[in-house]
């Protein structure tokens, strides 16, 4: 009392409050000075009267002239409480309490009649005094707590019950009830504890374990909540709570047995829903989806409007039957027509069935139903953007954002399309999505992609890949990004860092080892290259793209068997695929394998008709093999498979210039423009091509045009200088002719350039020439006649007794084009071997000796220039008596460089046939560059027969005897036939030993005639049953051949054993050898087989008559058709003696005029060259 009386005022109420926060629990503890707790609560009894006693538990004394009217007024108290006079009691209560505010016993039942009451807040201000007063006591504890649950005080009962667990430690009801009150504040950590003590307390209870259950679950100790929950099930099977509980428990990991659970339930329960909803979506997800089907029913036989089963229904009905669907969520909506989610579920069906139109009806018929509903709007606008209704979708989205500000979708979608239109706003819409998702994946994605199409701004977009790159520490893909940017902008360096880091991240990433690979390639690193990709097979070795990477990197490292097995390995996995295809094709044609180039490039056109590439190598091809009438046809087919559009005529254009189909080429150029006269980029091709081909006037008019329509092109101004330069060196004033209407193909180069060349000549007088020097000049020394031929003349030359100084000029070597087949043949003859440096052309053009000659070398068609230039270079530095050139094209540039120089002698050797039949592509300049330099005394024609001597000289309009004649020069030593090779071959093919052979070894092409050659052979064996028809060869007929043999009976007897390397053994088999060839020069199979001494028959066709003597060593016969060419072959067969005759003369009349002694001979006489030693034929 005096302590009381010493106080200020309130400040006795405010140390009585703060006790009441400590005991109530709403004041923090943990700020307290050790002791200071007990302090308060000790001050607090002491103002309120009282100082509780150890020895009584807490009990005052009462003073005796107190004591006896308190006991009244609690007497009276009580009989008014249970008279149900509350207010009477609860003022007798105050009474006592007004007289003694530490009455105890008053408290307790004040406070028990507030929370009789539910007036929790006056309850809990008693009970907390009485809390005070008995810190020990458990029962206002208890009461306190209840009375603080009951007011939604969770934490503060909390911190009771633990108090109360602490006083009283085996009171299984102070541990379920902190138990409860855990796990309404989710403290489950707390819950588990407590319901695991009342477990221990009483094991045979079902709730305690059921709880304890529930709490592991919460805290994903999913195995200690099955423990429990096997203990209840164990005690009570049916036990609901506890089934219900496991049955989501084993949801994820085990979901027959959640089945199973949810199965009894519904047993159990047969209107309840979950349990029949939970087996649905089980069997959902077991794609069981007949059950599922079923189960939904069952949900909707129990609440028809339950919205998850009727959607998910439907989405199983809709598998089979749309329709069926529909009609089901269109019941939903007839029960309930003012609903929109009937409506929305039907748009999101139609949507994922890609039924975009009934989609987007869905849709706008929910927003008609509910203008503002969120899952609609975003339907109709996900609709939108799909089918590319840019300005819907962008309005819809841009509602959706309003609406929902927070929400990413709407933000995200805006930025994409605005980054399709490359919206400068793009990156603003995209930004916006970060604000909200800092660390959107997609949106930093999009932006970056955003920042990277411009230069300014890629170091921001390198910096976003990168900070996506740290959001997913093992992704490959930014940093691959990272690499690709820095290598489209040329940072070539840092890309490869960027993408050896990829590999850093993940050596087995494809992507790391595709794009690695791919980067070496392009850099034509192609070492590196080839290691990635070997690196990325040994892990996929089926993987198409790596395959096909491989061999082109083989490839080009001229490893051309190795990279034609790898393409062929991936038309093994997968025979249309036309990368591989169109790589082998061209690896074909590079091998001058063009059968198999042609091959496939044919495949490629009837899988993809409209690929235009493949047109182009296949027509181009095609020409190029002399198959003039098939790459027409070609033409044609490409034509009719690639349409009627402008692009179509342009890539036509391009395939037919390449095969020499000039008139057809300016045909579809023409129609493109005439289609889109104001497109400034057919004109320029055009008037280029016209520049190519030496049309200048065509040239000037097209390129100007274009320049009209486009004066910024480069291209067509650098076309133009070279067009006007090129008439300035004519004399001709192009502002004049741009003035005057002309028509095209009136100036051509170099048909001028000739003339003009012809002019430029007459000044030069001839250098003195190193005696004996000969410089002969070949395209290459690739597999073929006319150059097997030259290398045999100038291996021949190289022989000391001729004491030539000898070099052999080519345009190109190429190891990977097979251009030096022929080259080791040379090696150790001393013939200096040289090939062209076309990297320094402008250097040749500037030499003192070419310079004066510059301008005009300049306006050649392109692929003359660099070898007129350096081959004049050479001539003016070597000085050679004799230039002899090879072949049409390079006769033509190697005579410029030759007339320039002042050569004193040039021989041209042409091919067997005039350059414009029909199987040859002829260059439109060919015969007035033939007329031109054949006028000036040093250059001189040769041909090797008489017969292409006089095909040339017609053609020429001059007489044959100006055409030398030098035979081809036969290598007979080398046909060395193998008896046993022979009979072997006969063996083989089944062909009875005596039976008499015609044979035949040509290519199985149109221009051989091989159906003639295979009715021949009927007609023959119609008139002599013994005979068999052998063919060594290969060719596109091939098959053809096979089947017309077949169709005339004669399919057993025909054989087609294919090319054969020791062709010598293979005649040894024949007894007699045809040839039915449409036209030929010199062939050298009848020389061959000849020189075996075996007889020969052929049509009288080309040079066929100078290399058989008629009636002696064979027959030539004109109007050759089946029936008289088998009457020579049969004569030759039957007559014995004729035969005799004929075998031992062959030998001795090709060796007299085809042998390599004779050609180099005949050669040293058109050289002017003396031979100086007499030469034996027999050499």
């Amino acid at each position: 009392a005096a302590e009381a009386a010493a106080l200020a005022p309130g400040e006795r109420e405010a140390i009585l409050s703060r006790a009441r926060q400590l005991v109530a629990g709403g004041a923090a503890e943990a700020a307290l000075a050790p002791g200071e707790r007990e302090a308060i609560l000790s001050w607090a009894r002491g103002l309120l009267g009282a100082t509780p006693s150890a020895s009584d538990a807490g009990k005052v004394t009462e003073s005796s002239s107190v004591k006896a009217e308190v006991d009244q007024l609690l007497r009276r108290a009580r009989s008014a409480v249970n008279n149900g006079a509350l207010e009477e009691a609860e003022g007798l209560y105050q009474q006592i309490l007004l007289q003694d505010e530490a009455n105890l016993r008053a408290l307790l039942a004040l406070s028990q009649l507030f929370m009789r009451q539910r007036r929790w807040i006056e309850a809990i201000d008693g009970l907390v005094r009485l809390n005070i007063l008995q810190p020990k006591a458990t029962e206002p504890k208890q009461l306190l707590a209840r009375a603080l649950l009951q007011d939604g005080q969770f934490e503060a009962a909390a911190r009771l019950y633990v108090d109360l667990s602490v006083l009283e430690p085996t009171d299984l009801n102070v541990w379920r009830a902190l138990g409860q009150v855990s796990r309404r504040l989710g403290n489950w950590s707390a819950s588990r504890a407590a319901w695991a003590r009342a477990v221990e307390l009483d094991s045979e209870t079902v709730e305690p374990r059921l709880e304890l259950a529930w709490a592991c679950h919460q805290m994903g100790d999913a195995e200690a909540a099955k423990t429990e929950l096997q203990h209840v099930l164990k005690h009570a099977p049916d036990h609901r709570e506890g089934l219900m509980l496991l049955g989501r428990i084993l949801f994820a990991d085990d979901p027959e047995g959640s089945l199973t659970c949810w199965s009894r339930l519904g047993e159990l329960d047969l209107a309840a829903v979950e349990p029949r909803l939970q087996a649905a979506r089980i069997y959902l997800r077991l794609n069981r989806l007949e059950q599922a089907e079923a189960c939904f029913y069952a949900v909707l036989e129990r609440r028809s409007d339950h919205v998850e089963a009727v959607t998910s229904l439907a989405g199983i009905v809709s598998q089979r039957d749309p329709e069926a669907a529909v009609r089901l969520l269109v019941r939903w909506s007839d029960k309930d027509p003012a609903n929109a989610a009937p409506w929305v579920a039907i748009g999101r069906l139609y949507a994922r069935l890609k039924l975009q139109e009934p989609a987007e009806v869905a849709f706008r018929r929910a927003l008609d139903l509910a203008p503002g509903d969120l899952s609609a709007l975003t339907g109709l606008g996900r609709i939108y953007s799909t089918n590319g209704k840019a300005d819907d979708a962008l309005a819809i989205w841009s509602r959706l954002a309003g609406l929902t500000p927070e929400v990413v979708e709407p933000k995200l979608q805006i930025a994409r399309i605005r980054q399709a239109r490359r919206d400068p706003e793009a990156e603003q819409a995209l930004r916006a999505v970060l604000s909200i998702d800092p660390q959107n994946r997609e949106s930093l994605r999009h932006l970056a992609q955003l920042l990277g199409r411009t230069r300014a701004t890629v170091n921001l977009a390198l910096d976003t890949w990168e900070r996506l790159a740290d959001l997913d520490p093992g992704a490959v893909f930014p940093i691959a990004q990272r690499g690709r940017l820095l290598e489209r902008v040329g940072r070539l360096d840092e890309a490869e860092i960027e993408y050896r880091r990829t590999l850093a991240r993940d050596g087995r990433s494809s992507m790391a080892l595709g794009d690695l690979a791919r980067f070496y390639r392009v850099q034509r690193r192609w070492d590196e290259a080839a290691e990635i990709y070997r690196t990325h097979l040994a892990m996929d070795p089926d993987r198409l793209d790596v395959i096909i990477g491989l061999g082109q990197c083989l490839d080009r490292r001229d490893q051309l068997k190795e990279a034609e097995d790898l393409y062929t390995r991936a038309l093994t996995l997968d025979p249309d695929n036309v990368t591989a295809l169109g790589y082998r094709g061209r690896l074909f044609r590079a091998r001058g394998q063009v059968e198999r180039a042609i091959a496939d490039f044919h495949r490629i056109c009837e899988l993809e008709p409209s690929n235009a590439g493949a047109w182009h190598e296949l027509i181009f091809q095609l020409a190029g093999a002399e198959r003039e009438s098939e790459a027409l046809s070609m033409l044609t087919k490409a034509e009719q498979a690639l349409g009627d559009t402008p692009q179509a005529w342009m890539a036509l254009a391009h395939a037919a210039a390449a095969a020499l189909f000039e008139p057809r080429a300016i045909t579809y150029f023409e129609r493109a423009i005439a289609a889109e006269p104001e497109n400034a980029t057919y004109q320029a091709r055009l008037g280029l091509h016209y520049l190519r081909q030496g049309v200048l006037d065509g040239a000037l008019k097209h390129l100007l045009d274009s320049r009209d329509l486009d004066p910024k092109n480069v291209d067509v101004a650098k076309g133009l200088f070279d067009t006007t330069r090129a008439l300035r060196e004519l004399g001709l004033d192009h502002i004049a002719m741009r003035r005057e209407s002309q028509t095209v193909g009136q100036i051509l180069v170099p048909e001028r350039l000739y003339e003009h060349l012809r002019r430029v000549v007459e000044t030069i007088t001839p250098y003195e020439p190193v005696p004996r020097r000969v410089v002969a000049i070949s395209a290459t020394l690739a597999p073929g006649g006319a150059e097997r031929q030259m290398v045999n003349m100038m291996r021949g030359l190289s022989d000391p007794i001729y004491r030539l100084d000898l070099a052999l000029f080519c345009i190109s070597l190429a190891p990977r084009l097979r251009r030096n087949f022929f080259l080791p043949v040379l090696e150790g003859t001393g013939v200096d071997v040289v090939s062209i440096d076309s990297a320094s052309i402008e250097d040749c053009l500037w030499h003192p000796d070419v310079a004066p000659f510059a301008e005009l070398i300049r306006h050649f068609p392109s692929d003359m220039v660099t070898p007129i230039a350096f081959w004049l270079q050479e001539f003016r530095q070597r000085r050679p008596q004799v230039v002899h050139a090879w072949q049409d094209s390079t006769n033509l540039t190697a005579v410029v460089a030759a007339l320039l120089a002042g050569v004193p002698r040039i021989v041209l050797c042409c091919r067997s046939v005039r350059p414009d039949n029909p199987r040859r592509r002829l260059r439109r300049y060919m015969k007035t560059a033939y007329e031109a330099v054949l006028a000036h005394p040093s250059v001189v024609l040769s041909n090797n027969s008489r017969a292409g001597a006089n095909d040339y000289a017609e053609w020429l309009g001059m007489s044959p005897d100006r055409i030398e004649v030098v035979y081809n020069g036969v290598d007979f030593d080398r046909l060395r036939a193998n008896v046993e090779e022979t009979n072997t071959a006969r063996l083989d093919l089944g062909i009875p030993s005596g039976a008499p052979v015609l044979g035949g070894v040509f290519r199985m092409s149109e221009e051989k005639r091989p159906l003639l050659w295979i009715d021949v052979a009927a007609a023959v064996a119609r008139r002599d049953r013994t005979v068999h028809f052998v063919i060594c060869g290969d060719g596109p007929m091939r098959d053809e051949m096979v089947n017309y043999a077949a169709a005339l009976g004669i399919g057993d007897r025909v054989h087609l054993p294919g090319a054969q390397a020791n062709i010598g053994s293979w005649y040894k088999l024949m007894d007699v050898v045809m040839l039915t060839s449409r036209h030929e020069g010199l062939p050298n199979v009848l020389l061959e087989a000849q020189s075996l001494g075996i007889p020969v028959v052929a049509p009288d066709v080309g040079g066929m008559s100078e290399v058989v003597e008629q009636g002696v060593t064979g027959w030539t016969v004109r109007g050759a058709d089946a029936e008289s060419l088998a009457d020579r072959v049969l004569h030759c067969l039957s007559d014995r003696a004729w035969l005799r005759t004929a075998r031992e003369r062959a030998p001795v009349f090709v060796r007299e005029r085809f042998s390599i002694p004779a050609m180099l001979h005949r050669n040293l006489e058109v050289y002017r060259i003396p031979a100086d030693l007499a030469i034996s034929h027999d050499r």
